[in-house]
């Protein structure tokens, strides 16, 4: 298993089960979003962009309580 791989993996975890509590404004909710998408691309990871839409909401929306 190549390195590019498991990053792939750890990012593609990280993407959908991002979550943040709630409070967080959303700015810094995409801030920390937008850099997993950016780096699932760069590994060649294609992101539909309704796909992309969907999970902004989800992050935007429903906040965890951690």
């Amino acid at each position: 298993m190549t390195k590019s791989l498991i990053d792939k993996i750890c990012l593609n975890e990280c993407l959908y089960m991002f979550s943040m509590a709630e409070g967080i404004p959303i700015q810094n909710r995409l801030d920390h979003c937008n850099p997993i998408i950016i780096d699932l691309e760069r590994l060649g990871v294609k992101i539909k962009d309704g796909d992309k839409a969907i999970l902004l909401v989800v992050y935007l929306l429903i906040p965890t309580n951690t």
